[in-house]
């Protein structure tokens, strides 16, 4: 699964239009259809802000030669929600 295909799923399984989660994450519409479409190269902190929803940050990960599918993302992105939401906000 390329960069732009884990965004648009998660886009996807946020709900939300390309409008909608660009503005959601801090970004241009323009720059999260070239990520879907795998025709940018975003910097890590673009990265950061579209996972940070899902509790995914950036990082370097040893590589096992499993490649994971768009339903084994969905599943882990819709779990990760899931703890997201019943986790306290934390006291500021």
């Amino acid at each position: 699964m390329s960069i732009g295909q884990a965004v648009a799923a998660m886009r996807r399984i946020s709900k939300m239009t390309q409008p909608e989660f660009a503005k959601h994450r801090g970004l241009s519409v323009q720059s999260l259809r070239l990520i879907e479409a795998d025709k940018a190269n975003p910097t890590i902190e673009t990265l950061q802000k579209i996972g940070s929803i899902f509790g995914l940050e950036v990082g370097f990960v040893r590589k096992s030669g499993k490649k994971i599918s768009a339903r084994e993302l969905e599943q882990a992105a819709s779990e990760a929600v899931a703890t997201a939401d019943q986790e306290p906000e934390p006291a500021r």
